[in-house]
């Protein structure tokens, strides 16, 4: 929780909701298994969904995560005035922390980063936030940036290598402009890692898409909704950055599921584009807003 430590050090105004999903009844809950930082106090919820509540949704036997839905159970009950949607896994740099801090957000816009992937772990020996940062810095193989992804191969780029592989980027979204592809446009690559929007919006939408088989590509239907709904999409570039932990997939959908949802939403992207007007996927009570959900606090 050395990220905490961090947005204190830059004044971020912030409440942090974890929502534990279907938590095994053998083992301590989040907030009594990790040492959380003295800053942290009052501002870390942690709200349950249980065991009974997965069972309750289809294909419950063989996915053991809703992302999106859990998502939108902290969604639907944040307090702030925008709200970030964002995985376990992320680490904010040092801009990123100081942007948020700067309350220079808009309600107008709707706000995405490029996501950088590690190779390995952060080991436990960087207890810092400032080593584990830099242990990022020097550790990641691979850049996820709008409608391409810079994959180097297992190997952290040199300067060189790094400046030549984002020149040729620039290069290619030239031409490939022609090709009218809506993630040529929108920012969907690892969006379901830093989708940031006023709480207003984020209700208007009501949240991400609920009811699709399959995790894939759902956080791209968010982008497509965003843009289509009239607000602005603006993109963190340079070192306002995030970086992404390496693990093992917990997406349980398959290579067909995952390429039908692609299809469906590249059709329906372009609609929504088009036409301007964004498709409203979950009825009135998303986020399981029915459901007493158990929350406590650190």
């Amino acid at each position: 929780m050395n990220q905490t430590r961090l947005w204190s050090i830059f004044g971020l105004d912030y409440e942090l909701i974890i929502v534990e999903w279907n938590p095994l009844p053998d083992r301590l809950r989040l907030r009594d298994a990790v040492t959380w930082p003295e800053c942290t106090k009052e501002k870390v919820r942690f709200i349950e969904v249980t065991e009974q509540t997965h069972r309750s949704l289809p294909r419950s036997n063989s996915v053991h995560l809703y992302e999106f839905l859990g998502k939108n159970v902290g969604i639907r009950r944040a307090k702030g005035v925008f709200i970030l949607s964002t995985n376990f896994d992320i680490l904010f740099s040092v801009e990123v922390t100081k942007f948020l801090a700067s309350r220079s957000l808009s309600r107008r816009c709707f706000y995405r980063t490029n996501r950088y992937d590690l190779d390995s772990p952060i080991p436990r020996l960087a207890t810092s936030v400032k080593e584990q940062l830099k242990f990022c810095e020097d550790h990641f193989t691979r850049i996820n940036l709008r409608g391409e992804t810079l994959d180097f191969h297992g190997k952290h780029p040199g300067l060189r290598e790094l400046t030549a592989a984002i020149v040729n980027y620039h290069l290619s979204r030239l031409r490939k402009r022609k090709l009218r592809k809506p993630e040529d446009t929108l920012h969907t690559n690892a969006s379901g890692d830093f989708m940031l929007m006023s709480r207003a919006s984020w209700d208007g939408l009501r949240g991400h898409p609920e009811n699709f088989v399959s995790n894939s590509h759902i956080d791209a239907f968010m982008c497509a909704m965003a843009a289509s709904s009239g607000l602005e999409q603006v993109i963190l570039d340079g070192p306002m950055r995030v970086y992404h932990q390496i693990h093992k997939s917990l997406d349980d959908s398959t290579d067909v599921e995952g390429q039908a949802l692609y299809s469906l939403w590249v059709m329906q992207a372009r609609r929504m584009l088009d036409q301007g007007k964004p498709i409203i996927y979950n009825a009135k009570d998303w986020g399981l807003a029915e459901d007493v959900c158990r929350e406590t606090h650190f």
